[in-house]
């Protein structure tokens, strides 16, 4: 909007005008538009672009770590794929962060916008932190839900990193490694939908990957990539504190899913001595990751019903269903808890899920993921800095 009256009296008072362009759709120049919005020298021209892609975010960043670093701007990646953009102000140019105080109670201002005492504690952004190193977690777009950069960024705080912790949604894996080398991100978090897909890409997998068939953690290293999987001692960890026992083999276990989370507690649940069996939508996966291990299992059928009645001491579910951004539901909804069954859910996002709570209701005990997320992501912390996770009270900084 021109108001010719208005840009006059800032002019009168020397103050400047933000000049204002969203896109809703990706342009296909942004050098065309930027220099429209920067043709008036006494305006600060701000440019929003909805980011659809890991492609997008790139092109972003890639154009304004080029421009003057003197320059005025204010540069925002809109949507789940830009988050990076509001943190990594230091490549953008940008000069301002936009916040919401959603944890006050007020409504978001617009969407993406993250709570100022999130990016205070959290992102460190009052700090003049330069990122020289960048580390992330790659995944759907629930990935921006994660908890993960809660705990890396305060690990990295106090121990007096110089780095940075970010959710990267990813849509094609190559393409995240194209924005990953243009970063120089030096080590990433792999979630799901990418643990498995993610070994094609691997320079070096650990003997743990090879026998898992999953990766979590990816290292850049003069070797190329090195890909690590911590979620099965996460697992280990978690189980050991909600069961009491490090020894399976009196236990009948069920493990709802197949992924790279089902692979890694599988494995986990043999090494342990446990009996389970493989519960999952796509029949060929449950086989496939049964037969790893001399496993019974079953598709969602009435088979599966009967399975779970016979291996029911302990029931694991390690699907993304019921998470917070992902598929809505209750990936049990078939079966009818009896109230003896230990119940343990991969998912911490929410904190209780339907299935957790029906379990719960019926008397069950029950764990959600958030342990063995610690845990495996202890783990992790000291792949990516060579240093042992600080002595504190991790939950506290949730």
């Amino acid at each position: 909007m021109y108001a010719p009256a208005l840009q006059e009296a800032t002019r009168t008072f020397g103050t400047k005008v933000i000049r204002s362009y969203h896109a809703h759709t990706f342009p296909q120049n942004i050098d065309e538009i930027w220099k429209r919005l920067t043709a008036n020298h006494s305006e600060i021209p701000k440019l929003s672009v909805l980011t659809e892609s890991v492609r997008d975010t790139t092109k972003i960043l890639q154009y304004f770590s080029s421009r003057p670093k003197g320059e005025h701007r204010i540069i925002v990646g809109m949507g789940n794929y830009g988050f990076c953009t509001r943190i990594l102000t230091d490549i953008t140019g940008s000069m301002l962060m936009y916040a919401s105080a959603a944890d006050a109670g007020l409504p978001l201002a617009a969407p993406g916008q993250l709570d100022p005492e999130i990016l205070i504690k959290i992102y460190r952004v009052n700090q003049n932190v330069i990122h020289k190193r960048i580390y992330g977690i790659i995944g759907s777009t629930a990935v921006i839900n994660s908890l993960s950069p809660y705990f890396h960024n305060a690990g990295f705080s106090i121990c007096d990193e110089n780095a940075v912790y970010l959710p990267f949604p990813v849509d094609n894996i190559e393409d995240f490694l194209t924005l990953a080398d243009f970063l120089k991100i030096h080590g990433f978090s792999v979630t799901v939908p990418h643990k498995e897909k993610i070994i094609q890409y691997l320079n070096v997998a650990s003997p743990e990957v090879k026998k898992i068939g999953a990766c979590n953690t990816v290292i850049k290293t003069k070797q190329g990539l090195v890909g690590y999987n911590t979620d099965g001692f996460g697992f280990e960890k978690a189980i050991a504190e909600f069961t009491g026992n490090t020894d399976l083999s009196s236990m009948r276990i069920t493990i709802i899913g197949a992924g790279g989370a089902a692979r890694a507690i599988a494995y986990v649940v043999s090494k342990l001595g446990g009996k389970a069996c493989i519960i999952n939508r796509n029949m060929n996966k449950a086989r496939k990751l049964a037969e790893m291990y001399n496993f019974p299992w079953a598709g969602i059928t009435e088979h599966a019903v009967n399975l779970v009645n016979e291996y029911n001491d302990l029931i694991i579910q390690a699907t993304p269903v019921g998470m917070n951004g992902g598929e809505p539901g209750d990936p049990l909804e078939w079966y009818d808890f009896k109230g003896t069954e230990m119940v343990f859910d991969t998912i911490y996002s929410p904190a209780e899920t339907q299935m957790l709570e029906r379990a719960r209701k019926a008397g069950c005990r029950t764990m959600n993921g958030l342990s063995m997320l610690k845990w495996q992501a202890v783990a992790q912390f000291e792949l990516f800095t060579e240093k042992k996770y600080p002595e504190i009270n991790i939950y506290s900084i949730l």
